[in-house]
């Protein structure tokens, strides 16, 4: 499974959220599967810099606008530190894509890392016959 992205969306990850702290995120949106829409999340008041906690009501009215637009949810990244061993999920990012796919019900997701100035390193998830599968994707950028 490969991430299609615009350069336009891959190059506003790497660079707009550079004064983001590592563990912020958003969403990936766009239309026949590619990706060409960003939106970031700074999350709500969070005491433990190791966690992403999404500002649910945020992103539930960008969810609502980007249905009411035809615009799908193709994923959610989150930012890690540049450092050796931060460009894999976490078990916790692991725990947490599979809440979120159960909960969904979708079936194909990204879960991209993004290392600020450096690059992003993009997970699928796949849910088939209620297992769910985490993978390294292939990025390709348009």
């Amino acid at each position: 499974m490969a991430m299609r992205i615009t350069e336009l969306v891959y190059t506003e990850l790497l660079n707009s959220i550079e004064s983001a702290p590592p563990e912020h995120g958003g969403l990936l949106g766009g239309e026949s599967g590619i990706v060409d829409r960003m939106i970031l999340d700074l999350g709500t008041v969070n005491n433990d810099c190791n966690m992403y906690r999404p500002d649910a009501r945020k992103l539930n009215a960008v969810l609502r606008e980007w249905a009411a637009e035809g615009i799908a949810l193709y994923g959610i990244f989150h930012t890690h530190p540049n450092a050796h061993g931060f460009e894999r999920l976490s078990g916790a990012d692991m725990v947490y894509i599979r809440k979120i796919m159960q909960c969904t019900g979708m079936k194909e997701l990204y879960f991209p890392i993004v290392i600020p100035k450096v690059k992003v390193v993009p997970y699928a998830a796949r849910q088939q016959s209620g297992c769910i599968s985490i993978e390294k994707a292939e990025l390709v950028i348009l």
